[in-house]
């Protein structure tokens, strides 16, 4: 089964459960680069949908910047598809 992942007004399509990070050479609207959650360069605001449990890394940067860690706001190569989603970068 795949589900959207729309960035930036790109719709991905992507396997339901799927590591973001392993399809990340191919995602459009998205910038990676450490693929580890140290950079921030794929920090994302989540507008509707969802992308897994925050990962440790994940946790440590968003505090590091001061932002929310409920979910609202992401590193996108730190995400698992589980549902359609649209994110747009932060």
């Amino acid at each position: 089964m795949t589900v959207e992942l729309v960035v930036n007004n790109k719709t991905n399509m992507v396997t339901k459960g799927e590591s973001i990070s392993d399809k990340a050479h191919s995602i459009e609207g998205a910038e990676f680069s450490c693929l580890k959650g140290k950079c921030g360069r794929c920090l994302v605001e989540v507008i509707n949908g969802e992308l897994g449990h925050l990962s440790n890394s994940e946790l440590e940067f968003l505090k590091l910047m001061g932002l929310a860690t409920d979910g609202k706001y992401r590193l996108l190569c730190q995400g698992i598809a589980k549902s359609n989603a649209v994110v747009r970068k932060f």
